[in-house]
């Protein structure tokens, strides 16, 4: 019970519910939700889990829907969307989503060209096409950089960003792959210490992959 995940976009995804419940935010993709620097801190760091901080101030306009056992919710790709398990006992669903870097890349292009069309304003969609590129170079991970700097509550983006780094920049070893490793490590303690973004298991997930890279 409360337990949540925070704002966040993806491909399309859905969700059948099988016991408990569940309460849902969803927000437009061209939502400027994370374009303001003050609203998007104060949204990234609410607890989703404490109901006197969720949903904050500034994470308006979002509409909300309670799910229950036997409805399917579908989430189009892109909607911001956050979580709150809201039953008294376990919540349980089965349920899917696209992973745009998954698809093979003729593929992934399309669906983000799409989007694009669809949703020319909404930021994220070049950070997920840049996620895809099969060969990094310092110009694309200038672009993540400046991507993170626009809106640095987007792990994806992190993510993606050490990666550019750790080939364009010749490995691990390398000063802007150490910068970029030190401030991803630094932003997910601090969002654990704040209780937002991610759990402790989330965190070591999250940091798990980058060392990976």
């Amino acid at each position: 019970r409360r337990t949540g995940l925070r704002l966040h976009q993806h491909g399309a995804a859905w969700l059948y519910l099988l016991s408990g419940a569940k309460r849902w935010w969803l927000a437009h993709p061209e939502s400027d939700l994370f374009h303001e620097p003050s609203r998007a801190e104060a949204v990234a760091l609410a607890s989703v889990s404490d109901e006197a901080e969720w949903p904050p101030p500034g994470a308006a306009p979002l509409c909300s829907v309670e799910q229950r056992p036997g409805e399917l919710l579908f989430v189009p790709a892109m909607w911001f969307h956050a979580t709150r398990n809201t039953g008294g006992g376990l919540t349980l669903g089965v349920g899917a989503q696209t992973v745009l870097s998954s698809l093979p890349r003729e593929a992934a292009l399309a669906e983000v060209s799409a989007l694009h069309r669809a949703f020319p304003r909404c930021a994220r969609l070049e950070a997920y096409l840049l996620e895809g590129e099969e060969r990094p170079t310092r110009a694309s991970a200038a672009r993540l950089a400046a991507l993170v700097r626009r809106d640095p509550w987007h792990l994806p983006a992190r993510l993606t960003l050490l990666r550019h780094s750790l080939a364009a920049g010749g490995g691990a070893g390398s000063g802007a792959a150490l910068e970029v490793a030190a401030d991803l490590e630094a932003h997910v303690r601090r969002l654990v210490e704040q209780h937002a973004a991610l759990t402790p298991l989330d965190a070591r997930f999250v940091l798990g992959a980058a060392a990976e890279q």
